[in-house]
């Protein structure tokens, strides 16, 4: 996936195919004409043309290459850029355009007590309401911890080779020690699943039974972030990512818990989202 990374990410980026020779989304090759495209695709396209990025610009940047050449750091609010500036951070420079990729990295299945749908329907129904990339995260615990990780992955890989024109992640839902809930997510590949489950096991609030506002609790949660930290240092995974979710919503998530997971691994925990009122 070629696009942007957070500061100190730097990655290489692939051109008109990724790694491992992967062809670009039907909808970003030129030489794929206009009545061949879904209504999806060319929709998609059209975006594209406007945007000024079909063609030699898209090619030649190498955007949405395919789900195993680099990491969507563009869903916690990265950019993919034409040519300049990506992968530092770095605002575009006049005359050089910026694509924003549309995604969400909050999502629930048939695999979340709270939820019914399938994998595949989430990303069907995802791709046609025009996200670009989407991340599984059903609610970690000690449930989760024990068949929900293994279980998910053959449907997650199965709906990104069905829909290859989407980014398609495994992650999960973590309870933070002693704070509310974030999305933890990785790189696609072969220690998805391994990085993942070991994380739930050993960091996971809920199945650690860390959920009280205590100091300790709270070093466990730095711990966590350290561990994927170490996971990308170690090549385990190319990336990860940590995105706080909901941090207002209980009122448990403190502002110096948040400014601590930034400093601890300003690389890994990126953003939050939310809402006013109980988001």
């Amino acid at each position: 996936m070629g696009h942007g990374h957070p500061p100190g990410h730097d990655h290489h980026h692939g051109h008109d195919h990724h790694d491992e020779g992967r062809p670009l989304p039907a909808a970003m090759d030129a030489s794929i004409p206009d009545s061949e495209l879904s209504p999806e695709q060319l929709s998609r396209r059209g975006i594209l043309r406007r945007a000024g990025l079909l063609g030699a610009g898209l090619a030649g940047a190498g955007v949405l290459a395919g789900a195993g050449e680099s990491f969507a750091a563009a869903g916690a609010g990265g950019a993919v850029t034409t040519g300049t500036a990506a992968a530092s951070g770095a605002s575009a420079k006049p005359g050089k355009k910026t694509l924003w990729l549309a995604g969400d990295h909050h999502i629930h299945t048939q695999y979340s007590s709270d939820a019914q749908y399938r994998v595949i329907d989430q990303v069907r129904n995802g791709v046609r309401y025009g996200l670009d990339w989407l991340v599984i995260t059903d609610h970690g615990g000690a449930t989760h911890a024990r068949i929900g990780v293994e279980k998910t992955n053959p449907d997650i890989r199965a709906a990104r080779e069905e829909i290859p024109d989407a980014l398609v992640f495994q992650g999960l839902e973590w309870n933070i020690p002693a704070a509310e809930h974030a999305t933890v997510f990785v790189h696609p590949g072969k220690n998805e699943v391994e990085v993942l489950k070991q994380f739930e096991t050993d960091y996971d609030g809920g199945v650690r039974g860390a959920t009280a506002d205590t100091p300790q609790n709270e070093a466990l949660a730095i711990a966590g972030l350290d561990f994927l930290a170490e996971q990308v240092q170690r090549r385990r995974v190319q990336d990860a990512l940590m995105l706080a979710n909901h941090p207002a919503r209980r009122g448990v998530d403190s502002p110096h818990e948040i400014r601590n997971w930034r400093d601890a691994q300003p690389t890994i925990a990126v953003g939050m989202e939310g809402a006013p009122g109980h988001q």
